[in-house]
């Protein structure tokens, strides 16, 4: 079931994928690919987008290649305490497609009782500019499900701004 993003977010497209427990969003960016997937590889890069709102990424590490890991160091409103969202490169492959595992550290909200996940996300030319297509996996839980629709609407909101 595919949702259209309000008019506030344009090129921007939803879905719940409830039977394989994964949410995917899309959105075309008017960048080329490569400068596309260089906002989601380099570490200060991510830091000015990740996340639903200014000021919360505070610090991103990141060897990004088959194996390396990544740490993203964020403090959570409304408390400010400090989280990590940490994890490995599965896939690299430049500038097409990025697979890697998420997972929180410590869970920011307990009861949701969030373990492991897997995000794809693939990066495709279009009229001039660039498709982001992300699916985030193994989310077993509705709540938890539209959370992470929720961070990542933002977090792509925040990366149109970027580019």
């Amino acid at each position: 079931m595919a949702e259209r993003a309000p008019a506030s977010d344009p090129g921007a497209t939803y879905a719940e994928r409830g039977p394989i427990a994964a949410v995917h969003v899309a959105r075309t960016f008017p960048a080329p690919r490569e400068q596309v997937f260089r906002a989601w590889t380099e570490a200060e890069a991510v830091r000015r987008w990740f996340g639903v709102v200014e000021g919360v990424t505070r610090n991103v590490e990141a060897d990004v290649r088959v194996g390396g890991s990544y740490r993203i160091t964020m403090k959570w409103p409304p408390t400010w305490r400090t989280i990590h969202v940490v994890g490995t490169f599965l896939e690299v492959d430049s500038p097409e497609r990025l697979v890697y595992t998420f997972a929180w550290e410590p869970v920011p909200i307990p009861a949701l009782g969030m373990g492991d996940s897997k995000v794809t996300v693939q990066f495709r030319e279009v009229g001039g500019g660039t498709e982001v297509s992300l699916t985030h996996e193994l989310l077993d839980k509705r709540r938890i499900r539209a959370w992470h629709t929720w961070g990542w609407k933002g977090s792509m909101r925040r990366l149109a701004r970027l580019l």
